[in-house]
C-alpha cells in the first residue's frame, strides 16, 4: 500500500475475530461456558489513488472504502546537484550527408601587386648563317676610338661597339604572397645604371679589327648587292 507521502510501504495484515452464533457447550469447574468458533479475518488493502478497502475470509460484509490519502504537501527543497557521471562511449560516426550544391561564383579579387622580375632567359642558339648575297660595291671602314665608320655607296654608318655597363640594382625583398591577379601590362623600362668604373684600356689587334669588320658587314642590310665581303 501508499502512506499518507505517497511512499509505498508493506502493511502487515489486520485480523478480527467476530464470534459467530454456534457455540460449544463445555463445564469448567461448578460452571458451564460456551466456547465460539475462529473469527473472520479482514485485510486492508489501499489503492494508488489513496482509497483503503477490505476484505475477509468469511464472506461477512466488509466496511465502506475510505479514502486516507491526505492533501498535497508542500514542495520540498531542492537537493544538491549529484556528481557527474562517467563520460559514456562515443557513438558511431553517422552515415556521411550528400554533398550540397556548389555556391555562386564570388567577386573577381583585387589585382594583385607586380612581381618581382623574373631570371632572365637562356641564351638563344645562334641562327643560321643566310646565303651569300650578289656582289656588290667594296666598303672601306675605318675606326675612332671605339667607334667604327663603314662607308659604302648607300652612304656611311656608325656604332659603338663598347657600351658603358651599369650597375645591377638590389633585389627588394619579397612581401607576402597574394592572390592571382591579371596579368599586368609591361612596365616601363628603369633608368639607365650608373657609369661603371673605366677598365684597363685595351688595344685591339689587326685580328680583332677584322673579325669586327666582318662581323659588322654580315649585320648590314644588302643595297641592290653593294656590300661585299672583306
Amino acid at each position: 500500500m501508499r502512506n499518507l507521502e505517497g511512499t509505498i510501504v508493506d502493511l502487515p495484515k489486520v485480523s478480527a475475530s467476530i464470534p459467530s452464533q454456534k457455540n460449544l457447550s463445555g463445564k469448567v469447574g461448578a460452571k458451564t461456558i460456551n466456547i465460539g468458533e475462529d473469527g473472520a479475518t479482514f485485510f486492508p488493502d489501499v489503492s494508488e489513488e489513496g482509497v483503503l478497502s477490505w476484505s475477509n475470509d468469511k464472506n461477512l460484509p466488509n466496511p465502506e472504502p475510505v479514502n486516507i490519502k491526505g492533501g498535497k504537501g508542500d514542495k520540498g527543497d531542492k537537493g544538491d546537484q549529484g556528481e557527474r557521471g562517467p563520460q559514456g562511449i562515443q557513438g558511431i560516426q553517422g552515415i556521411q550527408g550528400e554533398r550540397g550544391e556548389q555556391g555562386q561564383k564570388g567577386d573577381k579579387g583585387d589585382r594583385g601587386e607586380q612581381g618581382v622580375q623574373g631570371v632572365p632567359g637562356a641564351k638563344g642558339e645562334t641562327g643560321a648563317q643566310g646565303a651569300k648575297g650578289a656582289d656588290g660595291t667594296p666598303a672601306t671602314h675605318r675606326w675612332s676610338g671605339t667607334t667604327l665608320y663603314i662607308t659604302s655607296a648607300s652612304g656611311t654608318s656608325s656604332a659603338n661597339l663598347k657600351g658603358d655597363k651599369g650597375d645591377t640594382g638590389a633585389t627588394g625583398s619579397q612581401g607576402p604572397k597574394g592572390d592571382k591577379g591579371d596579368t599586368g601590362p609591361q612596365g616601363p623600362q628603369g633608368a639607365k645604371g650608373d657609369t661603371g668604373a673605366t677598365g684597363p684600356a685595351y688595344k685591339l689587334t689587326d685580328a680583332d679589327k677584322a673579325e669586327i669588320v666582318n662581323a659588322v658587314i654580315i649585320a648590314l642590310p644588302k643595297y641592290n648587292g653593294e656590300v661585299v665581303d672583306v
